[in-house]
């Protein structure tokens, strides 16, 4: 079992999207994909984000396409409430703070929710753990990079970061 990791703009996620370049992030995934013998397609990503956003996932259908599997990995909002994840909403209230928020507020709500990314890193590698492959290309956000990366490593997994961004 060994993970290949990307990170990227979660635009180039989602077909379409007029910030990102699907076409281009497809054509790169193909690639890694062959060249490596990828055989599970895994993403930072929920099916419930893609309904919020009427979107499609890049990788899902190009996993479609090879006829691989593909995994979504990011907890849904119910699962996130299980694993003691609050919504922005809760995170917001919690602060003190309005549904928008000021710039003073920005940095303090982001160091917040990055406190609760370990919760969700250590869901997606629980996840990707429990499927069966020899080659995994997960994608995630470029900002979770670093601290996924140390959590795959704690797991004895091997790792091959291949971009901390992928950008066009």
């Amino acid at each position: 079992m060994e993970l290949l990791l990307v990170g990227t703009n979660h635009a180039n996620q989602y077909v379409g999207n007029k910030y990102g370049d699907c076409a281009q992030f497809t054509e790169y995934l193909r690639s890694v994909c062959s060249t490596h013998e990828v055989d599970l397609l895994a993403e930072e990503m929920s099916i419930e984000a893609l309904e919020k956003n009427s979107a499609k996932s890049t990788a899902l259908e190009l996993a479609r396409t090879l006829g691989i599997p593909h995994l979504f990995c990011d907890p849904s909002r119910r699962e996130r409430t299980a694993l003691g994840i609050p919504t922005d909403d809760e995170l917001r209230t919690s602060l003190g703070f309005r549904k928008y928020l000021l710039n003073h507020q920005i940095d303090r709500f982001e160091d917040a929710e990055r406190s609760y990314w370990p919760l969700r890193e250590e869901e997606w590698i629980r996840r990707v753990e429990a499927c069966s492959f020899s080659i995994c290309l997960f994608i995630v956000g470029s900002n979770h990079v670093s601290s996924f990366s140390d959590i795959v490593r704690s797991r004895g997994m091997p790792l091959q970061v291949l971009h901390q961004r992928w950008m066009p």
